[in-house]
């Protein structure tokens, strides 16, 4: 390890009898890596500083640009130009901070977790407390990674494809902190293997604690808001679900779903409560924030309420076909759609509907904001993998965990397992979690913007936009900044960019 060296005696200090000093000590103003972990304690703030950057890199610009460069919303006459690059595709660039922001986002994550992970053996453990602690803080540590790399890896590479995952560019797997390390891509099946080896890391870390004693298993406001087994089995089974693991992604979903811990809810108003109040039996997991910390104004673009205008000047509407999926009995309705007077630009519409999901609430401010607790996991994304899966491998599973979710959002049952049943059933029960555009690329599907509810208050630039399936800029560039710093990238940048 370089330790900082104090500038050298100058000939006066020498001259007034000073001959010798110690020169190999650090700056008071800062903390060498090495001692930045001493205690439990410190590991836990180290913990806690790196739920806040998955916090900041969960909602917001991290969720929206996927879900608004893919064909469920339209840009109206008052947005902007926000996030304007993504949705018309062909000015999308490798300089875009939108695209920057979530490759940024997650080797932040990497390297602070890596330090965690590098040097907890630094920490004397004092009691049984404390080793209980640490394995719950290093889990936690490996799942923070795990998640960091998937992130990487449905953003910035090929889907997954047994045949040539091996072969496919995926993104640089960093494991330590060295500032001078400039890693070239892995392959996109060994990024999933360091995904799946971390994963298994985190387990066997949790399996060490006692969960009756755990101290630390939530911060104010709930015991789901930090990882645990059931939180790293549902990543598990969406990670086997992506890589085609079908019986695997079965038995990892049906682990949790069976547990009973998560039961779906089954009226209207505990749904909406779910994402109002951020409460509800599916949450698996989310994360704390509260009015001090960093604000979360979540997805907010989509309604933009003004304060002073008391009206939504929304930048972008669902289009035409995503209101027509929500039909009258359907829960989701009531909780992601809302019929408001909406200003754009001069006009008023009275017959528009805004994208409600992250409504205004006033627990967080007193004149209301779109603050929520970001959703990492919940139950619904279960029952969803479990039937996609199914489809692939004939498992009579899969029929019955659709239905029940159809049954429990208010829809009647349907008779037969099919691809299209559950490509329908996930864009309905996931719309605007920032998954879209990466399913339109797992199923080879092409984009295809639709009707606008309302000519007149879109912008006509790149309404109908129509893209082919398995199209470049389906898989996001890396930022231009780490090619020309990273001389094992230079020639490495992905198709079309």
């Amino acid at each position: 390890m370089k330790k900082i060296i104090l500038i050298t005696l100058t000939a006066a200090a020498v001259s007034l009898g000073f001959n010798s000093c110690d020169l190999d000590r650090f700056p008071y103003s800062e903390i060498e890596l090495s001692q930045g972990m001493q205690t439990v304690s410190d590991v836990r703030k180290l913990t806690d500083g790196s739920y806040s950057i998955l916090r900041a890199g969960t909602y917001g610009r991290h969720m929206m640009t996927q879900d608004i460069q893919s064909d469920i919303f339209h840009a109206t006459l008052s947005y902007g130009n926000r996030y304007g690059l993504p949705y018309s595709w062909d000015n999308f660039n490798s300089t875009d901070y939108d695209l920057e922001a979530q490759w940024e986002f997650a080797y932040l994550l990497i390297t602070n977790v890596n330090n965690i992970i590098a040097n907890h053996e630094t920490v004397t453990l004092e009691n049984e407390s404390e080793e209980n602690l640490m394995a719950q803080y290093l889990g936690e540590a490996y799942m923070m990674r795990a998640i960091a790399y998937s992130r990487l890896i449905e953003r910035f590479a090929k889907d997954y494809e047994p045949a040539s995952a091996a072969s496919d560019p995926g993104v640089p797997v960093l494991l330590e902190f060295d500032i001078d390390n400039k890693p070239p891509r892995s392959s996109v099946q060994e990024v999933y293997d360091q995904i799946f080896a971390d994963i298994a890391a985190a387990k066997a870390q949790f399996a060490k604690v006692d969960w009756d004693k755990a101290t630390a298993t939530a911060l104010a406001g709930g015991s789901n808001m930090r990882f645990t087994p059931d939180a790293a089995t549902a990543f598990e089974a969406r990670m086997y679900l992506y890589t085609h693991q079908w019986d695997k992604a079965i038995t990892a979903a049906e682990s949790v779903i069976s547990s009973s811990k998560y039961p779906l809810t089954t009226t209207e108003e505990d749904f909406v409560a779910l994402w109002v109040d951020d409460q509800g039996t599916e949450i698996i997991m989310h994360l704390y924030g509260d009015e001090v910390k960093e604000g979360m104004n979540t997805n907010g673009n989509y309604t933009s309420y003004s304060n002073s205008e008391k009206t939504y000047m929304p930048d972008y509407l669902p289009e035409q076909w995503v209101v027509d999926l929500y039909g009258d009995g359907d829960h989701r309705k009531a909780a992601y759609l809302l019929n408001a007077d909406v200003q754009i630009e001069a006009a008023v519409y009275t017959d528009l509907y805004v994208f409600n999901k992250y409504p205004r609430t006033t627990r967080f401010s007193a004149s209301g904001d779109t603050r929520h607790y970001p959703m990492l996991f919940r139950s619904a994304e279960l029952y969803l993998i479990v039937a996609e899966a199914a489809v692939h491998n004939s498992n009579a599973a899969g029929l019955k965990r659709l239905n029940e979710l159809r049954v429990a959002r208010g829809l009647e049952e349907i008779s037969a397992l099919s691809l299209d049943a559950v490509k329908e059933e996930r864009t309905k029960e996931l719309m605007g979690e920032g998954v879209r555009l990466s399913d339109l690329k797992r199923w080879n599907m092409p984009l295809s913007r639709g009707a606008a509810q309302k000519d007149d208050a879109v912008i006509p630039g790149n309404k109908d936009k129509q893209v082919a399936a398995g199209a470049d800029k389906f898989v996001w560039a890396i930022p231009s900044i780490d090619i020309q710093l990273n001389p094992n990238l230079k020639n490495a940048q992905n198709p079309g960019w």
